[in-house]
């Protein structure tokens, strides 16, 4: 099981990214993250539902937007698992794939992060905690 945990700016976009294994060892990391603060949305889903999540919502995502929040990906907890959803201001895709919510909530993360990422993920669970 891999950890991924998300703290997020006053603007919404995803300012650190921990990736740990089930030990707890850091396996990659972008920036320091700081466990003092409470976590605002957790869940825990597969690889391949993470992937397939936005290999369906990727698309929508503009390569260059004078808005930065296009290039970003919401990520919303649901009774089944999670919505992803995504805009290019012309069309728009929301598709819903199963997880283990544990603490309800939403984020907005940057698709090209997330993606390589998701890509990166051995064949495991991965729990995701907002904070």
């Amino acid at each position: 099981m891999f950890t991924l945990f998300l703290n997020k700016s006053t603007r919404s976009t995803v300012t650190t990214v921990l990736l740990l294994n089930k030990d707890l060892t850091t396996s990659s990391s972008y920036h320091c993250v700081k466990f003092d603060q409470g976590v605002g949305m957790r869940f825990t889903i597969s690889r391949e539902k993470l992937q397939e999540g936005l290999a369906a919502v990727g698309p929508s995502i503009p390569a260059k937007t004078t808005l930065p929040v296009l290039a970003n990906i919401l990520l919303e907890t649901t009774e089944r698992g999670i919505r992803l959803s995504g805009t290019d201001l012309d069309i728009a895709v929301s598709t819903e794939v199963s997880a283990d919510v544990e603490t309800p909530g939403a984020i907005t993360i940057p698709a090209k992060k997330l993606s390589e990422i998701a890509r990166e993920l051995p064949p495991a669970p991965v729990k995701i905690a907002a904070m």
